[in-house]
């Protein structure tokens, strides 16, 4: 009985260790998440409605948010690996303040109680005629559970630039230049740049394609495209696909002002399955 347990405690361990190391090779401080978190996380972030639940998102610049409401508040998790033991939680709000919309976040992640990262996301911008814009900031804070000499702190700045029509929404973002390093290289945010195309909301629903390019990494270059199709003026279903890594999401949404939530999965060839949630209140 014994030799039983030990070996049980092996296997475990053997597991929460590869399960890590998969986790580090998907994802490494914010900036590298795999698809974005909450309403976005439908369609992996290649469609944002400026005037709908993923401009306001508080983990997003400020420069996707072009519509009449005042302030709002979010919260989203997802379950990477198809299981709770590795997961990432993030709640916010936004608020205007004349002509200056203001967003902040706090986001946890949290990988087997072996290792954390936490991240703190403030956003400022406004709009000129049609075009909106914003500053970004992020602080990280990362390390192991019990090991806090192995704590790690660093921050990032970011600047975002879109442009929206009556028929076409444009955005180009650069994110992750580093202000304050952990002194490991290896652990800070890595610039890139994202550049997104999407239509306005039509009968279809909307369309969009998003690049990102990360000089850094072995293969740059990751394109996204998505389709989110509306039923009625309630319910959204959303499809799309990624390559470097190839992902694939699907995910459903229902808006009902003041009151919307969404539900996503996406599939990682490192993590599998990861399943996701997210709810906005706003007025």
């Amino acid at each position: 009985m014994i030799i039983m347990r030990n070996t049980r405690k092996s296997v475990w361990a053997v597991w929460a260790c590869f399960t890590v190391m998969m986790l580090f090779a998907a994802l490494t401080a914010g900036p590298r998440d795999p698809f974005p978190i909450g309403h976005c996380m439908m369609s992996q972030g290649a469609v944002v409605e400026t005037e709908g639940v993923s401009g306001r998102q508080p983990w997003t610049s400020a420069a996707f948010y072009r519509d009449t409401l005042r302030w709002g508040v979010s919260a989203a998790a997802v379950g990477y690996h198809g299981v709770g033991s590795v997961s990432q939680y993030a709640v916010g709000g936004f608020g205007t303040l004349g002509p200056v919309v203001c967003k902040a976040a706090i986001m946890q992640l949290d990988a087997m109680r072996v290792y954390y990262e936490q991240t703190f996301a403030v956003s400022a911008g406004s709009a000129w005629r049609s075009l909106t814009f914003g500053l970004d900031a992020q602080g990280y804070r990362t390390g192991l559970y019990g090991q806090s000499f192995n704590t790690r702190t660093m921050a990032a700045v970011g600047a975002a630039l879109h442009i929206q029509t009556n028929r076409i929404s444009a955005d180009i973002a650069t994110q992750g230049f580093t202000v304050l390093s952990s002194g490991d290289p290896e652990s800070d945010p890595v610039p890139h740049i994202t550049a997104r195309v999407c239509t306005v909301r039509n009968k279809y629903g909307s369309q969009g394609a998003m690049i990102r390019i990360t000089p850094v990494d072995a293969a740059p270059v990751r394109f996204v495209l998505a389709q989110e199709y509306r039923i009625g003026a309630l319910f959204a279903l959303s499809a799309s696909i990624a390559s470097n890594p190839t992902t694939i999401g699907f995910g459903i949404s229902l808006d009902k002002s003041p009151v919307n939530g969404s539900a996503a999965v996406v599939n990682h060839p490192f993590l599998g399955w990861s399943r996701g949630v997210s709810v906005d209140y706003a007025r």
